[in-house]
């Protein structure tokens, strides 16, 4: 039972560690993608229908 545990507890950590690693690397391998947390969006700029 204690290496079972300690097993799936070695799995479940190096699950975490690549999955945090990916969900870090994969936005800054992105070209031309910035984050909006750092970057704001540029305003839009479609026009907007006149309402009369």
């Amino acid at each position: 039972m204690r290496g079972y545990l300690a097993r799936k507890t070695l799995v479940y950590g190096l699950t975490f560690v690549v999955a945090v690693t990916l969900n870090w690397l994969i936005p800054r391998l992105m070209p031309g993608i910035r984050s909006s947390a750092w970057w704001p969006a540029p305003p839009c700029s479609i026009p907007r229908p006149s309402s009369r």
